[in-house]
């Protein structure tokens, strides 16, 4: 098909893959309105559960477009409680907007 291309292949090893980077364990992308973590799958230690909840629980961290070795033992009460605190964040940032009598823009 016209406009299709093909994405090139690296001719060297990714960042990750280096030995020398395998003790980073993560990156983490900071935008304006969004964070993503990386996660290297090489790494010498993964990333505790802990440190992947709080996370989580930034309000602008995003996890669909994240890398991430999930671990299963807690990944249906990470996404919970991850999310019930997101959703109590969003509460309580609507209830400050309410209180302060700002119009929303």
């Amino acid at each position: 098909m016209k406009g299709l291309r093909t994405i090139p292949k690296l001719k060297f090893d990714g960042m990750f893959q280096r030995k020398e980077n395998r003790k980073i364990s993560a990156v983490l992308f900071i935008f304006r309105e969004k964070t993503v973590l990386m996660e290297n799958p090489y790494a010498q230690k993964k990333l505790s559960p802990e440190i992947l909840q709080l996370l989580f629980n930034l309000s602008d961290f995003d996890y669909a477009l994240s890398c991430v070795r999930w671990p299963k033992p807690f990944y249906k009460k990470l996404f919970f409680d991850a999310f019930k605190q997101k959703i109590n964040n969003e509460r309580n940032l609507i209830n400050s907007v309410v209180k302060s009598n700002v119009e929303p823009v």
